[in-house]
């Protein structure tokens, strides 16, 4: 289970507890890294081309190659 094509980009959460990563695919995949684990998976417009957990771990942005996109990430926190 995972990406179905290239992953372009990956970050780690500042507590080291999560890893995203984006993909051609346009697909954006949290995994939980202790557990092994995908704990959730978003389907963008377009394939992702870098990809950022800011540094106090609430959002998570993504470069597209016609803009940018976002999601809160402080949802994880709490897992």
């Amino acid at each position: 289970r995972g990406h179905t094509d290239t992953i372009t980009c990956l970050d780690f959460s500042p507590d080291g507890r999560y890893l995203v990563s984006g993909g051609a695919d346009q697909l954006v995949y949290i995994w939980l890294l202790k557990m092994q684990r995908i704990v959730a998976v978003y389907r963008l417009k377009e394939p992702v081309n870098d990809v950022k957990w800011s540094e106090d771990g609430c959002t998570i942005a993504f470069s597209l190659p016609h803009g940018f996109a976002h999601i809160d990430a402080s949802r994880f926190q709490k897992l």
